[in-house]
């Protein structure tokens, strides 16, 4: 399983009192997420969503996506054009009771190109109160445009749970703060002090979700800098977890990740 976030972000919008349907959707600022569920079954993919859906409103438990704040627009078909444009005209709808709306999109890898680049768009500039969520079964099915522009959260099947139980701590050990201000030489030395395995992962599990939960990093960093970061991160859980050597594989994180918000501060 992977997982894949868009990063167009800006601080999201209120509900309206009301909800519904508005006159027209402001493009950008919301979010798309696509999880890649290889051969999982229906029921467990839907269980994926539920996952990613509690690692983005971590006040929020739901078990099961009959809610009015969500939307299935494909359950049992492959996404198809008709549907591309039932989907620009859900982007319309804003919540009834969360912050967000969301928007269920199922087996992408399915669809076809066209239907692909008429999705594009939408995936590209949801409305701040949107986000959409995306299965497939394939990532290199889809177009390199849809791709490139995604975050890619690495983790074995049914693992995305393992990030939305309780809100990690601001001031875990590889929270964005702290990389931002620990010297490269003392990153290297932690992670000289990581061999076991499930230290490793308890450790990444936990910057990942503060790095998911830290507007700063969002604030500080550009889209795409954020997304490299949390791409490391993600790709260094995943290593960790498969990876006979464990201490090399944080110290390589750690380095890439320090690099990259050195360079961000440079510029």
């Amino acid at each position: 399983m992977h997982c894949i976030t868009m990063t167009h972000r800006v601080p999201r919008h209120k509900a309206s009192q009301k909800g519904g349907r508005q006159a027209a959707a402001p493009a950008g600022g919301g979010q798309t997420c696509l999880l890649v569920t290889g051969a999982l079954s229906a029921a467990e993919s839907d269980q994926l969503v539920l996952a990613q859906l509690r690692l983005l409103e971590p006040d929020w438990a739901p078990t099961h996506l009959d809610h009015p704040d969500i939307a299935r627009l494909n359950p049992d078909t492959a996404l198809s054009i008709s549907l591309v444009r039932d989907l620009q005209s859900q982007l319309g709808y804003r919540p009834l009771q969360r912050q967000q709306r969301y928007i269920i999109i199922y087996r992408l890898d399915q669809a076809s190109l066209p239907a692909q680049h008429a999705l594009l768009k939408s995936l590209e500039e949801p409305p701040a109160y949107v986000t959409i969520i995306a299965t497939t079964a394939q990532l290199d099915k889809l177009l390199e445009t849809i791709r490139s522009r995604c975050l890619v959260q690495r983790g074995r099947s049914g693992q995305l749970s393992s990030f939305s139980g309780d809100a990690a701590d601001d001031q875990s050990e590889w929270s964005y703060t702290r990389l931002a201000q620990t010297r490269l030489a003392e990153l290297i030395a932690q992670a000289d002090q990581v061999s076991d395995r499930a230290v490793a992962l308890n450790k990444l599990e936990q910057a990942i979700k503060s790095w998911h939960q830290d507007q700063a990093a969002r604030d500080r960093l550009s889209p795409s800098q954020y997304a490299q970061a949390m791409e490391l991160l993600h790709d260094c859980w995943s290593g960790a977890g498969a990876n006979a050597n464990v201490k090399l594989a944080v110290t390589d994180c750690l380095v890439r990740v320090k690099a990259l918000l050195d360079r961000a501060d440079a510029g």
